[in-house]
């Protein structure tokens, strides 16, 4: 069957790299502070700033509530959309300095973070269509289901070194570990009867669940003067420890016309384990600044991702089909594209103690184009517009905000093939879907 070729490849990808931020008042200027950073968030912005801040032992990041609301629209099917909410707290960042003697040119700080809490599922049922976008057809005596679930969170852990060069310009570095989870399942039904005596039903499914742990160090350098700061940074390529993964994979075919004379049935059943699996993180330049004209500061960021070429996250065992004896491979696969995200950011100081924050940010998708894909839920780019106030009360940082994120896409799917398909069209057109996406983000936190 055409739609099983389609939808029997999976791929493992995280699509964007800017939707979470971390810290004070780094989380009001939307993360646009590779070069203008000086809290604890510097760890995961720029170690090299690390050696400039003035915190305490621990910052705790801001209390953020993240709520994201997704709509899916199919043009082609009577215009039937669907949609998605998703509240949760947002990932949060947690730092301690080991070093307690300030005039030490050596600084050294342990940091935990929470970097991706990804989660997707849509669900259709007999998406019934007409050509004349009338009252929707009724479909008699068929069944279909297609429903598409995908989660993935990362943490990371680690320590950062930091030297005081001079008293302008600081170099560090962050040594992180990182654990990754990535959970992903297609599933797709279809039920007919013909006649009394003649009938088809399929049920395909492939899901799989990879964790991966790996290290890489994030590098940083800081300069700051009077008027304007200026930071560079960068993350290598990991180094793999170990993984595991399981996949299950179904393929049963129950009285299914191949021709005008002849059935086939048929179950395939696969569960497999394997420690066969790896996960590859871009390499990234960062740079970015700040400057200070009375009490206004301005702040830019940029940072570029490298593309990553295809490679095997999961590799499995092979099976053999047992209808036409063909094999069928069921590798996992990753790639992106090379992304370059950008922002800039805005700070006015009201008296001593109150400052006032406007940030712009974009947060544009890695994922390559790719017709073969069932949903195509991620190719949309985001972008976020922040605003809020931090403020002083007594020896503690009060940082209150929001962001307001939102993005949309239009992209080539497999859904003409897999949903109902009563227009009589060819089954190999492949149709469209629009996505729309928006997110709200309340900050509130402090530091001390």
């Amino acid at each position: 069957m055409v739609y099983l070729l389609y939808i029997g490849t999976l791929r493992a990808q995280d699509t964007h790299y800017w939707s979470n931020q971390y810290g004070t008042r780094a989380d009001l200027l939307g993360g646009i502070v590779i070069g203008s950073v000086k809290d604890l968030s510097s760890v995961y912005y720029n170690p090299g700033a690390v050696s400039f801040s003035s915190e305490r032992s621990l910052v705790i990041s801001t209390h953020a509530f993240d709520i994201t609301y997704m709509k899916w629209h199919l043009p082609n099917y009577q215009g039937k959309e669907y949609n998605s909410i998703k509240t949760r707290p947002a990932p949060v960042i947690f730092a301690i300095r080991l070093t307690e003697n300030r005039k030490s040119k050596h600084n050294f700080v342990i940091s935990y973070l929470e970097k991706e809490d990804i989660f997707h599922q849509i669900e259709l049922y007999n998406i019934p269509s007409d050509q004349d976008n009338d009252v929707p057809i009724i479909v008699q005596d068929e069944y279909d289901e297609l429903i598409y679930f995908r989660n993935i969170t990362e943490y990371w852990g680690g320590i950062t070194w930091s030297y005081t060069y001079s008293k302008n310009l600081g170099i560090g570095c962050t040594l992180y570990g990182s654990y990754r989870n990535e959970e992903a399942q297609n599933r797709f039904s279809f039920q007919r009867t013909f006649s009394a005596e003649d009938g088809m039903s399929l049920q395909y499914q492939r899901k799989y669940d990879i964790s991966n742990i790996r290290i890489f160090t994030k590098l940083g350098v800081f300069y700051e003067d009077d008027s304007f700061s200026l930071g560079v940074t960068s993350i290598l390529p990991s180094i793999p420890l170990f993984g595991w993964a399981s996949l299950t994979y179904l393929d049963s075919r129950i009285n299914v016309p191949t021709d005008q004379s002849n059935t086939e049935s048929s179950i395939l059943s696969i569960t497999q384990s394997t420690n066969n699996t790896v996960y590859k993180y871009p390499f990234t330049i960062g740079i970015g600044g700040s400057f200070k004209t009375g009490k206004t500061t301005w702040h830019l960021s940029l940072e570029w991702f490298k593309e990553i070429p295809v490679y095997t996250a999961l590799k499995a065992r092979d099976v053999t089909d047992p209808v036409d004896g063909e094999k069928i491979n069921l590798d996992v696969h990753n790639a992106s594209r090379s992304v370059l995200n950008y922002g800039i950011g805005f700070q006015h100081s009201y008296e001593n103690d109150i400052d006032f924050y406007v940030a712009l940010r974009t947060d544009f998708s890695s994922k390559i184009p790719d017709v073969n894909g069932v949903l195509n839920l991620a190719n949309y780019n985001k972008y976020f517009i922040t605003s809020g106030a931090a403020f002083k009360v007594f020896d503690y940082f009060i940082t209150s905000g929001i962001s307001v994120g939102f993005g949309s896409s239009n992209s080539n799917s497999l859904l003409s093939i897999l949903l109902p398909n009563l227009t009589g069209d060819d089954l190999g057109e492949v149709g469209n879907i629009d996505v729309n996406y928006y997110n709200i983000k309340f900050i509130f936190g402090f530091s001390f």
